[in-house]
């Protein structure tokens, strides 16, 4: 079932200058010499984000700030990768939406962005007649050697989420973890372990508790980002 998710507007060209900081960057464009974008990223990105890199960004020109748009793919070896950390949010939104899993999935009702749970929001959350279930979604824009890998930070919020997940599969929710590969070479996916050894423990020990773990391949170009399919996990 084909599950594609449209960018809003037509995107502008440009090529990637600089990180200004973890939310900005400069880019280059035909009429400008420099322009300040929104990166809507906390990772390193370190491979994508090189002088002189082909860019694509969706401008906003509503904006009274200090950013005219915000980046949302980079040219990388021949492919585009969408950078964007909020667009998985919306496939995921529209694959649940679809019953689209790689297990049985409960019924979905009320399907609902950004749930809180105890002291954890999540990014998804319904009510159903199983009761609730709550999921969150990753961004994964790290591949190497044919291997997507998450994260390509350390992240102390990641494996909290994790922890808490767990804690609530144990208490009989539904819970889950869905890593969204933003672009079209993997073909697995693993924990990042040389990067963030705790998260990666805490992914075991949480679908070891009964977190569904799943991760889906999803190519992006000019026009948007769509699944393709499911991969294979691989925790160990």
């Amino acid at each position: 079932m084909a599950v594609t998710v449209f960018w809003s507007e037509k995107l502008a060209t440009g090529r990637f200058i600089r990180r200004l900081n973890r939310f900005a960057v400069e880019i280059a464009t035909a009429t400008a010499a420099s322009l300040r974008l929104h990166l809507p990223n906390s990772g390193r990105l370190r491979e994508l984000l090189v002088p002189g890199a082909e860019v694509r960004w969706l401008p906003r020109p509503e904006r009274q700030g200090v950013t005219v748009g915000d980046l949302l793919l980079v040219a990388y070896q021949g492919r585009w990768v969408c950078v964007d950390a909020r667009v998985p949010n919306q496939l995921a939104e529209a694959l649940l939406g679809q019953g689209l899993w790689p297990g049985p999935l409960p019924s979905i009702q009320k399907l609902r962005r950004e749930v809180t749970a105890g002291e954890s929001r999540f990014d998804l959350g319904w009510q159903g007649k199983e009761g609730q279930g709550f999921l969150e979604v990753k961004s994964v824009t790290l591949v190497v050697e044919g291997e997507g890998r998450f994260p390509d930070a350390p992240t102390t919020r990641g494996t909290r989420h994790l922890q808490h997940l767990a804690e609530l599969s144990r208490q009989g929710y539904w819970t889950g973890v869905l890593f969204i590969i933003q672009r079209d070479d993997a073909l697995t996916f693993v924990p990042n372990h040389a990067t963030d050894p705790a998260f990666a423990a805490a992914l075991s020990s949480a679908a070891g508790a009964g977190v569904h773990i799943a991760a889906a391949l999803c190519p992006v170009d000019e026009d948007g980002i769509a699944f393709r399919q499911w991969l294979p996990v691989r925790l160990a």
